[in-house]
């Protein structure tokens, strides 16, 4: 049986491979709905240092990561996010984000456990694409 986060992987880089295309607003809508769900917990720059050392660890496999400079304060919308996913080839943008996206899971399942990154990530998600093939 598969593990949690290994469906999570599975699933994150199916929605951003199937229709790559979209991958620009697909991306930006996933990381809005888990800022979103995430602050009220963690506050923004508990965010803010996650999201970071996830775009550190992700930028070691893809350097044209730039790491956004979100303050405590920012609306969070990931604009150098977006911009840096542009500036590639659809496949490269689309497994740059899923890569990006699974890295911030795994982090924040290392220091909460998988078990309540599941529920964050599960809310946080829940009106996407993501949550309609997952069992968890």
């Amino acid at each position: 049986m598969a593990t949690r986060s290994r469906l999570w992987h599975t699933e994150i880089r199916t929605t951003l491979t199937k229709h790559p295309e979209a991958v620009l607003g697909m991306t930006s809508h996933l990381w809005r709905q888990l800022a979103g769900e995430l602050i009220p917990i963690i506050g923004g720059l508990g965010f803010k240092s996650l999201y970071a050392r996830s775009c550190s660890l992700t930028r070691l496999d893809f350097p044209w990561l730039v790491n956004e400079q979100l303050t405590a304060g920012t609306d969070f919308s990931f604009t150098q996010l977006s911009k840096c996913l542009a500036r590639q080839n659809v496949t490269e943008a689309s497994e740059g984000s899923a890569r990006l996206l699974i890295t911030f899971y795994d982090t924040l399942a290392l220091l909460i456990g998988e078990s309540m990154a599941d529920t964050i990530i599960s809310d946080a998600w829940s009106d996407t694409t993501l949550l309609d093939h997952l069992e968890i």
